[in-house]
C-alpha cells in the first residue's frame, strides 16, 4: 500500500496539476479570443450597415428638391400627364435611380414619393406609376407617421412586403425624408427596401465559430436580420430576455462605452451598440462549442488519472511479488551455502536492493579454484594468439627481404633497369604496402599508387589482354581511407572477368566525390555474370558467416563494414559476356 500510494502520488499529482492549469489557461485564452473575435465580427457588420444607410443619404441628396433633378422630379410627380419636356427629363431620373439600385445588390427596390393629387410615384426598375397600381402599399402608414415627427429624419422598420398574389416577403425598409433648406418638415420620402436574407448572408460570413450566430437589431430591440432563422422557443426566450439585460448592462457602463458581455443559459453573448446609427449588433456563441477543447482536456485528465491508478496498482503488485521472490532466493542461498549444495542462478541484473544483495552473495560464494582456472585459461589463449601473430609475420617479412635482394642483383647484372627489376620493384612496393600496420589510415593517393603497381604486374602477365583507364580528379587524392580496398576488386575483375574472355578487354577505374560520399567504380568488359551468378555473389558478400580468411570481395566488404558501418554501400551490376561493374560508396572521413 505504501508503494502504491507513493507511485500514485508521483504519477497522478503532476497530471492533475497540469490538467487543471491547462483547463483554466485554455478557458481564459478562449474567452479572450472569442471576445475579440466576436467584437471584430460585429464591428465589420456595423461598417456594412453604415454603408447601407449612406446609400439612403446618397439618394436623398441626389433627389433633394434643392437640386435640379429633385426639383424637376417633384414637379413631374405632381402632374397628371407628362408634357414633352417632362417626358424627356423623366427617363433620365428613372435611369439614375435604376443605376443606383442595380449597383447595390442588397437593395431590393427604392420608391420616391411626394404627396400629389394623382398618387404618382417613381419606383426603381418599374418607372413612373401610381399608388393604386402598386402591390406594396404597406409603407404608406409608416410614412404618414414619420411626416408628422419633425425630430426624426430617417426611420428603419422590418415589415412584410406583398407581391400582389397573397404572398408576403420579409423586408427591411429605410425611410429617408427628403428635406429642403427652406422647410423644416419634409413632404417627400425615399423608401429603400433592403433584403434581410442578403444581410443574413453577410452576417454568416463574419462568423468565427460554426455554431455562432450574429443578429442585427434596431435600437429598440426589434430584430431586423440574423445569420440564422430563430426557430425554437429557447432562442425566442433568449432574445426577448437579451434586450432587458443588455439595456441594464449599457446603463451601468461609463460614458463612451458601447460593448457589453452577457453570460446566459449556456451562451456567451456579446453586444455592440452603434454610436452613429440606430442599430444593435449581437453575437451568440454556445458554451458547448466555445469550451469544447477545455472539456476534452478535463476528460483526458480524468482518463490519465484512471490509467495512473491502474498502472500504480500493477507496479505495486509486481514490486510485492519481486520482493517476496528475492527474499526466498536469499534464504535458498544461505541454505545451499550451509549444506554445500549448488548455488541458485544469479539474477540477470540488480534492479533493486534485494537483487543487489543476491548478486553479491553469489559472487562471494563462487569458489576461488574456478576463478584461478578461468584466469589460467585466458592467459594461455592470449599467449597462443600472440605466437600465431608473430609466426604469421615471419614468412611475409622474409619474402619481402628476399625480393629486395633479388631486385638489387638483377639491377647489377643488367647494369640498369629492366622488365625484371621493374616487376620486382612493383612487387616489393606491394609487399611493403601490405605488411604495414593494417589499422593505419592511408590517403586515396597511396591506394591508387598501390593499385597501379599491382595492375602493372598483371598487365605484364597478361600481355595485351586488357587496357586500363583511370578517371579521377586530383583534388580527391588526399581523402583518407582504409588500405587494400581496390586490389581485391581488381583481382576479381582480372581473374574472373578478363582472363577467361576470348577478346581484348577494357578495365576502367572511375573515382569521384559527391555530397560527402566517395564513389569508387571498377568496370570491366570481360565475361560478366548471369543474374543468378550476380545474386549468389552479392549474397555471399553480405553473408556474415563467410570465413574472413577468404581474400576477395567478401573480405573487403567486411572490413569496410567494420570501419564505416551502415554508411558503406556496395552495388554490383553485370551482364553475361558484356562485363561487370562494382561500385563502392564510402563516407568521406576527414
Amino acid at each position: 500500500m505504501k508503494y502504491f500510494l507513493r507511485q500514485l502520488f508521483i504519477s497522478s499529482v503532476p497530471i492533475i496539476l497540469l490538467g487543471t492549469l491547462a483547463f483554466h489557461l485554455t478557458c481564459y485564452d478562449i474567452r479572450q479570443t472569442a471576445s475579440e473575435s466576436a467584437f471584430k465580427s460585429l464591428e465589420q457588420s456595423s461598417q456594412f450597415m453604415k454603408q447601407i444607410l449612406s446609400d439612403g443619404t446618397t439618394i436623398e441628396a441626389t433627389f433633394n428638391p434643392d437640386s435640379f433633378s429633385g426639383f424637376s422630379l417633384k414637379h413631374i410627380l405632381k402632374e397628371k400627364t407628362l408634357d414633352y419636356h417632362n417626358a424627356v427629363k423623366y427617363p433620365i431620373f428613372s435611369s439614375i435611380l435604376n443605376t443606383f439600385v442595380n449597383a447595390n445588390p442588397w437593395i431590393e427596390s427604392v420608391y420616391l414619393y411626394w404627396p400629389n393629387d394623382y398618387g404618382n410615384i417613381l419606383v426603381s426598375n418599374k418607372g413612373l406609376t401610381r399608388l393604386e397600381y402598386m402591390e406594396d402599399t404597406g409603407w404608406l402608414a409608416d410614412y404618414e407617421a414619420l411626416t408628422g415627427d419633425r425630430t426624426c429624419t430617417s426611420f428603419i422598420q422590418p415589415r412584410r412586403q406583398s407581391d400582389g398574389d397573397g404572398i408576403f416577403h420579409d423586408m427591411i425598409t429605410i425611410y429617408q425624408k427628403i428635406m429642403t433648406l427652406d422647410y423644416q418638415t419634409a413632404q417627400g420620402i425615399a423608401v429603400i427596401n433592403v433584403t434581410p436574407s442578403l444581410i443574413g448572408d453577410y452576417l454568416k460570413q463574419q462568423r468565427t465559430f460554426s455554431d455562432q450566430e450574429l443578429y442585427l437589431f434596431t435600437d429598440s430591440w426589434t430584430l431586423l436580420a440574423g445569420s440564422d432563422q430563430v426557430h425554437g422557443a429557447k432562442e425566442l426566450m433568449l432574445l426577448e430576455k437579451l434586450g432587458e439585460e443588455a439595456n441594464a448592462a449599457f446603463g451601468a457602463l461609463p460614458s463612451g462605452e458601447h460593448k457589453v458581455h452577457i453570460r446566459e443559459n449556456g451562451y456567451t453573448i456579446s453586444v455592440l451598440r452603434d454610436e452613429d446609427a440606430p442599430f444593435l449588433y449581437v453575437s451568440i456563441i454556445p458554451d458547448r462549442q466555445l469550451y469544447a477543447i477545455p472539456t476534452q482536456l478535463l476528460h483526458i485528465t480524468g482518463v490519465l488519472v484512471a490509467l495512473s491508478i491502474l498502472v500504480s496498482l500493477g507496479l505495486a503488485a509486481a514490486n510485492s511479488r519481486g520482493i517476496s521472490r528475492n527474499i526466498h532466493t536469499i534464504m535458498d542461498i544461505f541454505h545451499a551455502a550451509q549444506n554445500g549444495e549448488p548455488l541458485p542462478s544469479v539474477p540477470e541484473s540488480a534492479n533493486d536492493e534485494q537483487s543487489y544483495i543476491i548478486t553479491n552473495l553469489i559472487s562471494t560464494f563462487i569458489k576461488q579454484e574456478y576463478l584461478t582456472v578461468q584466469l589460467s585459461e585466458k592467459v594461455y589463449k592470449a599467449k597462443t594468439l600472440e605466437l600465431v601473430a608473430l609466426q604469421s609475420q615471419i614468412n611475409p617479412h622474409f619474402l619481402f627481404n628476399t625480393l629486395e635482394t633479388i631486385h638489387m642483383k638483377a639491377f647489377q647484372l643488367t647494369g640498369g633497369p629492366n622488365d625484371v627489376s621493374v616487376l620486382i620493384e612493383n612487387l616489393s612496393d606491394i609487399m611493403h604496402y601490405t605488411l604495414s600496420d593494417p589499422n593505419e589510415r592511408i590517403s586515396l593517393e597511396n591506394e591508387i599508387a598501390y593499385s597501379k603497381a599491382y595492375l602493372y604486374i598483371q598487365k605484364f602477365r597478361y600481355k595485351d589482354k586488357f587496357h586500363i583507364i583511370w578517371e579521377y580528379d586530383p583534388d580527391i587524392l588526399p581523402i583518407p581511407m582504409i588500405k587494400l580496398v581496390m586490389q581485391p576488386l581488381l583481382e576479381n575483375a582480372i581473374h574472373h572477368g578478363i582472363a577467361p574472355s576470348a577478346w581484348e578487354c577494357l578495365l576502367k577505374i572511375k573515382i569521384y566525390q559527391r555530397d560527402g560520399l566517395l564513389y569508387l567504380h571498377i568496370i570491366d568488359t570481360g565475361m560478366g555474370m548471369t543474374r543468378q551468378q550476380r545474386e549468389e555473389l552479392l549474397s555471399r558478400t553480405l553473408d556474415d558467416h563467410t570465413p574472413y580468411q577468404h581474400i576477395g570481395l567478401s573480405n573487403t566488404w567486411k572490413r569496410l563494414m567494420l570501419v564505416y558501418g551502415d554508411k558503406a554501400q556496395i552495388r554490383i551490376r553485370s551482364k553475361y559476356q558484356r562485363g561487370t561493374a562494382i561500385t563502392l560508396i564510402l563516407p568521406v572521413c576527414v
